[in-house]
């Protein structure tokens, strides 16, 4: 049987390393304009910064524009582009550089994955180390996505570890510390503001009311204060209209709740027979891990309801999911060879083999993207009629073809705002009968979804309509750019 144990324990690590390093080798250099998560609008963002131009503008002025994320992450991939010698048009690259940044923050996550492990459990090397590199699995093309996720949940497990710490001494300086990264998290990804009571809720694992104390609640409100020094009315205005649009139940049910139920089965298997061997467990700190998924999963379940949310809300809980099973009883040195940890070593391949065949469409798209978007936005971007123009990009991939151009930009927020009633399209109408604004950009598709009768109250449908219908009527179709048609305004006769 120990043979046996080995051959699983070996299949789980080789396929940690092959999936992170495989997922890592495809997305990293894909050419696809999204492989998750909408990631030309978080180009865009980047687009903004090279191009010298504000990352937070007023989404209320021209060019309404809004930027959804806190600026952690688009602040270190200009920078690496910067460095880089990189520029706005320099597509293929920029996705590459903000993909690598993603990589890294995925590898340092598996890093102090490893590290709570160690300090936690008694599983053997190997063990550790396949649950630790299973976070690029657990979390699929999030892990490389040119999007902040993977550096907010860097933050949020980091946290993990002085928060234990300070549940032991009791410091208050190390109590700051996993707020202070928290707080980071935070300007990584707004979704951190959730994750602000995490080092208490750790703490009560082992201390329970006493670690609300109310010391201990001045330090958290002193950390988390200090964030509201950075943040600015543009910003919170941004925000407000790149968050505020509504919810989808709908989409939550049949994208991230059956979603995630399917894909991690496995993990979830193992995740609750660990959690029912360590009920008995003195050591604590199990418990407090147990306490931290469950709240990871409160959290993102009620934010996946909103519209836009996918399942990488939940990829703070598939990372517990990997700490509960890692920190199980079972898996201990002494308890090596038994059918317990026979079992959630089986539970481990099967999650590693699950997350490859939920993530083959999306590498094959990675591997095979649509050429014609490229050739397309790129005549678009050579048009002559756009220099020194501006554009209303409603087809969301043309987007990052004509940044500086753009306006009403990313089409999909700000559309989904004006429908759930953050933004005012008529804005737009004044400054397109102003003629400041002279061409309208958009595909069939994107036409057909703005001019089809059908009722619906779900904001994938209402936001096009929101978006479209209340400007087309002020322009008339122009010349065909590839997939694209450029519509000319009524108020431009000249074009501009």
């Amino acid at each position: 049987m120990m043979l046996l144990d080995r051959l699983i324990a070996a299949a789980g690590l080789s396929l940690a390393i092959t999936i992170f390093l495989g997922f890592g080798f495809v997305y990293i250099g894909s050419h696809s304009i999204s492989v998750a998560g909408q990631e030309q609008n978080v180009i865009f963002g980047i687009q903004t910064l090279l191009s010298g131009a504000s990352l937070y503008r007023l989404p209320d002025e021209l060019p309404f524009a809004a930027t959804q994320y806190t600026p952690l992450y688009y602040r270190l991939c200009a920078l690496l582009a910067r460095a880089l010698g990189l520029h706005p048009g320099d597509l293929h690259e920029l996705y590459s550089a903000a993909r690598l940044v993603s990589a890294v923050a995925s590898a340092a996550t598996c890093a102090v994955v490893f590290r709570i492990l160690s300090q936690i459990a008694g599983a053997g090397l190997v063990i550790r180390l396949t649950l630790a590199l299973s976070v690029p699995a657990i979390m699929g093309p999030w892990a490389f996505a040119a999007r902040p996720d993977a550096l907010y949940l860097f933050f949020v497990v980091a946290s993990i570890p002085p928060a234990l710490a300070f549940a032991d001494n009791g410091r208050p300086r190390t109590l700051a510390f996993a707020a202070a990264l928290l707080l980071a998290g935070f300007f990584a990804k707004q979704t951190a503001f959730f994750m602000f009571p995490l080092p208490l809720l750790i703490a009560s694992a082992r201390n329970g009311r006493a670690a609300f104390r109310p010391r201990n609640l001045l330090v958290c409100a002193a950390v988390y204060g200090t964030g509201a020094l950075f943040l600015t009315p543009a910003m919170l205005r941004n925000f407000a209209v790149g968050l505020g649009n509504g919810l989808d139940l709908e989409g939550a049910l049949a994208f991230v709740y059956l979603a995630v139920l399917i894909r991690d089965m496995p993990w979830l298997l193992a995740a609750a027979l660990a959690a029912r061997a360590g009920a008995g467990d003195p050591d604590w700190r199990g418990r407090a891990v147990g306490r931290a998924t469950l709240w990871f999963l409160a959290a993102g379940g009620i934010l996946a309801a909103k519209y836009g949310s996918s399942d990488n809300y939940l990829d703070e809980f598939r990372a517990g999911l990997l700490l509960l099973v890692g920190t199980a009883p079972s898996l201990a040195i002494r308890a090596r060879g038994t059918p317990a940890a026979r079992l959630l070593m089986v539970l481990t391949v099967a999650g590693q083999l699950s997350a490859v065949w939920s993530g083959l469409p999306t590498l094959k798209g990675a591997e095979s993207p649509i050429q014609d978007i490229f050739e397309s936005g790129r005549t678009l971007a050579a048009a002559p009629e756009l220099t020194g123009q501006r554009a209303i990009v409603l087809d969301l991939l043309s987007l990052i073809f004509i940044p500086e151009q753009a306006v009403l930009a990313p089409a999909e927020v700000m559309g989904s705002a004006a429908a759930a009633g953050q933004f005012d399209v008529a804005k737009v109408q004044d400054a397109v009968r102003s003629g400041a604004i002279c061409f309208l950009v958009t595909d069939d598709s994107m036409l057909s979804f703005i001019l089809r009768d059908k009722e619906s109250r779900a904001m994938r449908d209402l936001w096009p309509k929101a978006a479209g219908l209340p400007l087309l009527g002020d322009f008339h179709p122009g010349r065909r750019i590839g997939r694209t048609t450029l519509y000319r305004s009524n108020y431009c006769p000249d074009g501009g």
